[in-house]
């Protein structure tokens, strides 16, 4: 990537940062007034600003974030192997393999 659509990107991201803030900014609570949401979208800035740099690399599906996750968890997990080291016709087989 070069540096200039790497700034632009660093630009992007920024302002969906802003966009959040603006749009999805808390409200004050009116009694008799404000609706109570009791289920629905939760998420934050860095939410929406992680879904905006997949989509930016054009990954739909499982790509660099999902990787990284899968390490994560195979770190916290030790006796879990990570999916990427399941075969893929092990992976979308159904039912599992025991």
């Amino acid at each position: 990537m070069t540096q200039h659509a790497e700034q632009k990107r660093e630009e992007i991201l920024r302002l969906v940062a802003e966009y959040y803030s603006e749009a999805f900014a808390p409200r004050p609570f009116v009694p008799g007034e404000s609706v109570i949401r009791y289920a629905g979208r939760v998420f934050d800035a860095d939410e929406l600003t992680h879904a905006v740099d997949a989509v930016l690399d054009f990954w739909l599906t499982a790509g660099r974030f999902a990787e990284e996750f899968e390490s994560n968890l195979a770190e916290f997990f030790p006796s879990i192997r990570p999916c990427s080291s399941i075969p893929a016709h092990r992976r979308t087989s159904w039912p599992p393999a025991h």
